[in-house]
């Protein structure tokens, strides 16, 4: 969830930038506003699509430690327990249902008192669309299918721009877009470049309205602009709907007489492609593909254990969830069983004694699983040491698992040898007449990769 949340954040955030600082001021509103909608989209949605990552099919080598595993083998019966969740997670859902539940009541609040309206004034039409007078106040604007206006307006000079600029609105549904982004801001109340989508859509949209406005031949632009003069002065915030503002104004005004570069935009348009064909690449859920490797994977040692991949704790989880879900299906059946031979003890065993400490106190295990420990550490016997059991035949010597001659230790170095151990015989274990009472097995650099690596 953290890691969703952030990627629409950021995905949010960079196309916002692209969009304030490239495609504002250029002189294309219908496209602008698209892009607008589909940024919020597009980043609430390609975190969740999830894109196959190929990669080359290799025999992945992994690494684990050759201390012996302190401890005794997990018993059977030992279910592990499940960490409880920290109190501040809850603390965290707690504040965010809070903020969210009470910008949601105000946003209700908004719309009711916005729809309230249509009950306060006279009721007429304006090219099909629902007109409501209101008290002068309130300042004029326009709600989802219907305009509302004021007297003074309704009756002056430049009325009839005034109407055309408010029906633009209605008919190009401009308040579904602020509704979207409200809703949002409602749900991720915490991001906070919501807001300046909103400001960015309203800019974009008296854009729109007065492009429709200039458009008829009845409305020139200078004269249209005074009426714009004029009315600065009553501008006010309204929530949820379209009105005059000071800085918006100011902006209108400047576009209105800007000349439109089409080449420039069509560039513009086309640099948008590889932006967000990078942005799928970067903010969507990365799946890994489903061919797996051709064999097994490869185990060496080294002196310390870091643990196991978690592709390699998904493979374990799985199998082991596979055992107890066939152990639930069959509990209180009669003459039912399981066959520990279905189950790939043998590749748990492996992943298990790959894992760090920390992993194995956390994962489940199966009845009849002791996992092997790793291998044994590396020891090189003494000068001292070669030289005593090379003297004399109470020592029995074994290279690389064969009994060799006690002379044929004077061939060799300490350093040969990168493993060895000394064990007592017992008196049923003592050849007739033999003096011999110590066996002796040393293991060389490629006997132990044999004996402790390879077929451990």
């Amino acid at each position: 969830m953290m890691l969703y949340l952030l990627k629409f954040i950021g995905g949010s955030t960079l196309l916002w930038v692209v969009y304030h600082f490239g495609l504002e001021q250029e002189k294309m509103h219908r496209f602008k506003r698209f892009y607008l909608l589909f940024s919020l989209g597009f980043a609430l949605v390609v975190p969740l699509i999830p894109l196959p990552w190929f990669e080359q099919e290799v025999v992945p080598v992994f690494v684990v430690g050759n201390e012996p595993i302190q401890g005794s083998p997990i018993s059977a019966q030992v279910m592990p327990q499940i960490a409880p969740r920290l109190p501040i997670e809850s603390i965290l859902w707690s504040v965010y249902a809070i903020i969210a539940a009470i910008l949601l009541l105000r946003l209700l609040l908004n719309l009711y008192r916005a729809l309230r309206l249509k009950t306060k004034g006279d009721k007429s039409q304006h090219a099909g669309a629902p007109l409501v007078i209101l008290p002068e106040h309130i300042p004029t604007h326009s709600f989802f299918n219907t305009i509302y206006i004021n007297p003074k307006d309704y009756t002056e000079d430049g009325a009839s721009a005034i109407l055309a600029h408010e029906l633009a609105h209605v008919r190009q549904r401009h308040s579904w877009d602020i509704l979207f982004v409200e809703l949002l801001r409602v749900l991720f109340w915490f991001n906070p470049v919501l807001f300046a989508y909103k400001r960015a859509m309203q800019l974009n949209h008296e854009f729109l309205a007065d492009e429709a406005v200039i458009q008829q031949a009845s409305i020139d632009i200078p004269t249209y602009q005074y009426l714009l003069l004029d009315k600065i002065a009553q501008a006010q915030q309204l929530r949820l709907v379209q009105q005059f503002d000071y800085f918006i104004t100011k902006k209108r005004l400047f576009m209105m007489t800007k000349e439109a570069k089409w080449q420039r935009s069509f560039w513009k348009r086309l640099a948008l492609i590889p932006l967000v064909a990078g942005l799928i690449l970067l903010l969507s859920d990365k799946v890994q593909s489903q061919s797996q490797p051709s064999s097994p994977p490869k185990v060496l040692a080294q002196k310390e254990q870091s643990g196991v991949s978690q592709a390699l704790l998904d493979e374990y989880n799985a199998e082991v969830k596979r055992y107890w879900d066939t152990i639930e299906a069959i509990k209180g059946k009669k003459n039912h069983w399981v066959r520990m031979d279905n189950f790939k003890k043998d590749r748990l065993n492996e992943i298990y004694k790959m894992m760090s400490e920390a992993q194995r106190a956390e994962v489940k295990t199966i009845p009849h699983f002791v996992p092997k420990p790793p291998p044994p550490a590396r020891k090189s016997p003494t000068n001292e040491q070669l030289q005593l059991w090379s003297s004399t035949e109470v020592y029995g010597v074994w290279i690389d698992g064969k009994k060799v001659a006690n002379a044929v230790l004077r061939n060799f170095k300490p350093n040969d040898f990168s493993m060895f151990f000394v064990s007592k015989l017992y008196k049923n274990a003592i050849p007739p007449g033999s003096i011999r009472r110590f066996q002796i097995n040393l293991y060389t650099h490629r006997g132990y990769e044999d004996a402790f690596i390879k077929n451990w």
